[in-house]
Order: C-alpha cells, then sequence, then structure tokens
C-alpha cells in the first residue's frame, strides 16, 4: 500500500456481524503489517439492527489495540448515534457526544485521530451550533474533527464558518457511478479532507451488472448502459481483476478525495488489495 497516491481508511461497518471478530483481527495484521493506520469506526457499528451489536466493531478494534499493544493507529471514529438500525436516530447534546468521546479516548487513547458527527438529520439552528460549538471545543484540543452522513450542511457551514474551524474531515459517497462531494460544496475542498465511501457501490460485483457476456442486467437499478459500457471498457483497458480494484482506481483518480474506505470482509480479499495497490501505483 505504500505506493497508493491516496489515504486509505480500513472500513470496520461489518466486524461483529457478517466479518467476526478473529476476521477482523486477521485483516487489521494484514493492514496495519502493511502501513495501514487509517481506521474508520463509529458507536452505531456494526448496522446489524441488532441492539446487542451497538459498538461492537469498536470494541473487536479496541480489543485488537490491546493485545497487540498499538499506539499510532489514526482511528476515526463517528459518534452521535444511539441506534444501530437503519434509521437515523441521533443524540447530540454535549453529554451524550462527551460521553462518546471520554469513552474512545479511554479505551483507545493516542489512537484517536478523528471524531465526527454521524447522520445527523437535524435543522435546528442552535441545536446545530451546539453542535459545533463541542466540535470546536475537540479541535482545539487537536483532535481533528467531521461530519458524515449530514442532511443540512448549510447550517453546519454556516455556524463553522462563525467559529473559525480550521481543517474539517468529511464523509462522501463517491464512486464509479455517482457522487455526493456536491453536498458539502459550501466547504472549501482546498483546505479541508473529504474521504469516499461506498466505493464499489456497497459491494457491486461485475456478475450484478451483467446478465452475461457484458450485456446489461435488467433487473440493476444503479448501473446505466452508457456507465456499463464504460466498466466494461476500463476493465479490458486496465486488465483490472474485479470490480472492486475498478472501484479503487477511480478513487486514487479523483482529485477532490483525501483517501477513501475500503471494506475487505477477510484476510483473502485484504490480501488483494494490498497487492492491487502495490502493482498498480
Amino acid at each position: 500500500m505504500k505506493k497508493t497516491m491516496k489515504h486509505i481508511s480500513l472500513g470496520s461497518a461489518y466486524w461483529g456481524w457478517s466479518v467476526s471478530e478473529n476476521e477482523a483481527y486477521e485483516i487489521l495484521d494484514l493492514f496495519y503489517g502493511n502501513g495501514g493506520r487509517f481506521i474508520d469506526t463509529a458507536f452505531n457499528y456494526p448496522i446489524s439492527s441488532i441492539t446487542t451489536d451497538l459498538n461492537k466493531s469498536f470494541v473487536i478494534l479496541s480489543n485488537w489495540i490491546k493485545i497487540n499493544k498499538v499506539n499510532d493507529l489514526k482511528i476515526n471514529y463517528k459518534i452521535g448515534s444511539i441506534s444501530n438500525s437503519l434509521i437515523a436516530k441521533n443524540n447530540t447534546s454535549e453529554k451524550y457526544l462527551r460521553d462518546q468521546l471520554n469513552y474512545a479516548l479511554d479505551v483507545s487513547g493516542s489512537n484517536i485521530y478523528s471524531i465526527m458527527i454521524h447522520w445527523d438529520n437535524s435543522k435546528s439552528v442552535n441545536k446545530i451550533n451546539n453542535t459545533c460549538v463541542f466540535l470546536k471545543k475537540i479541535q482545539d484540543t487537536k483532535i481533528r474533527v467531521g461530519l458524515s452522513g449530514i442532511k443540512y450542511p448549510k447550517m453546519y457551514a454556516e455556524s463553522m464558518s462563525s467559529l473559525n474551524f480550521s481543517s474539517i474531515d468529511f464523509q462522501v459517497k463517491s464512486n464509479f457511478v455517482h457522487s455526493n462531494l456536491n453536498h458539502y460544496k459550501l466547504f472549501d475542498s482546498n483546505i479541508n479532507r473529504f474521504w469516499a465511501y461506498g466505493i464499489s457501490l456497497g459491494g457491486l460485483k461485475i456478475k450484478d451488472i451483467y446478465a452475461n457476456n457484458y450485456s446489461l442486467n435488467p433487473k440493476h437499478r444503479l448501473v446505466t448502459q452508457s456507465i456499463a459500457d464504460k466498466i466494461k471498457t476500463d476493465m479490458n483497458k486496465y486488465k483490472f481483476n474485479s470490480f472492486y480494484e475498478l472501484s479503487m482506481a477511480t478513487a486514487e483518480k479523483n482529485d477532490s478525495l483525501y483517501g477513501y474506505i475500503i471494506g475487505p470482509s477477510n484476510k483473502f480479499q485484504m490480501k488483494d488489495i494490498i497487492k492491487f495497490l502495490d502493482s498498480k501505483f
């Protein structure tokens, strides 16, 4: 991964659900051993809708840190959610956010690199301003701050501008088919950092796109014929072995991105990612 042009963050959205703790450890061993340091996680991961799974991904990561006595990770921890269902339920009161922050620092210490507000649908000026005041306090302690899944970014932009924030991290869905970078267009892309998630359209594979022999699968609603043709052309031109490789290459070439999040499900996929990045970039 040392040849990659972008920063790569290891996603943990499925740890403790479809990815077991042992599998997560194997993925982490490979990622860390090959120079990877950025880790993306959240209080509401995995989003399995199983209440006992709440924060399980971060617990798995914390256990691995303790076992291996690691102190140089760059963990991005998303807070504010109160549920790991697909419905955005939040509590952005300072007490709730402070409790989550203190918990993360107690458990992972110097490995905490960035704190993000996650899935905030609020359009209350007062609530958003209070959240931004809290984030500014964190930023003043030299921990990075950011936003992910914010419904009304304009209100955050106005509040953050008045509070004189420095560089902010953003997570945006960006992939071969579409990008939500414009959702945060009010924030200066030259100062702030944009991370892409969903780079492979939720684990999309070539067999999902095409019915046979590169003819478009009529059941697939995300991909148009022109996009399918472009996928075919690029797959053949650059000799990619999978749609995931094409997805990473697309993120690597996006000048607006600071980095992107990968989500291998097992050590074999992690090995394939490492091999691809080392050979192509």
